[in-house]
């Protein structure tokens, strides 16, 4: 039988793991090993929102609270419209939306006048509004193709635009953190297109 050298040396490293968990020391035995943590913690490392200007374009439609209620074992109902839960509770949650355009999809849906001042934002708001899953996906291809260009008619990583939307994330993890039984970490993805 042939052996990998990915598997010999995976065999090697648990021999040595073996050879050295009793170590000698003033004449008794231990098994330093057993001193490191033993429970395991599950989590999600990477979850956007529809504050990701990508998400939010391809119609994802929940929020920070809602994200957080579904990583704690509640139940919500997704963005297609179904009811969903999970299994197990989640230990803790990393929600790391994208900088760039950070919280830029909900503002849009808002109406926000900033928004709504420019053409392409009124044509982006009414083919994801009305113009079901073929006007979303041209909003959202229309919306990336610009951003990736450097085309985008808004200085959506103004501090002016990021700034309320990283308070309100701040916020969200904080209100949802619970020491020993649940943690929210404060992150986000940094993208950047330019």
């Amino acid at each position: 039988m042939m052996i990998s050298k990915q598997t010999k040396a995976t065999l090697m490293c648990m021999s040595s793991i073996l050879l050295v968990s009793y170590v000698h020391a003033d004449n008794e035995y231990y098994a330093p090993i057993t001193k490191h943590p033993v429970k395991f913690y599950f989590g999600d490392p990477h979850l956007h929102t529809s504050l990701s200007m990508d998400a939010g374009a391809w119609g994802n439609n929940l929020g920070l609270e809602p994200a957080y209620r579904f990583a704690r074992g509640e139940e919500v109902t997704s963005s297609s419209g179904l009811n969903a839960k999970l299994s197990r509770p989640l230990d803790w949650v990393v929600i790391a939306d994208h900088s760039d355009g950070y919280g830029f999809f909900p503002r849009l849906l808002a109406e926000d006048p900033y928004i709504m001042e420019q053409p392409e934002g009124r044509r982006w708001f009414e083919q994801s509004t009305k113009g079901g899953n073929e006007g979303q996906r041209e909003a959202a291809d229309d919306m990336i193709k610009m951003f990736s260009q450097g085309k985008f008619p808004y200085k959506v990583n103004s501090p002016d635009m990021l700034t309320p939307v990283w308070e309100d994330v701040i916020e969200a993890a904080e209100n949802n953190n619970d020491p020993g039984e649940f943690t929210a970490l404060i992150a986000y993805e940094w993208t950047s297109f330019f």
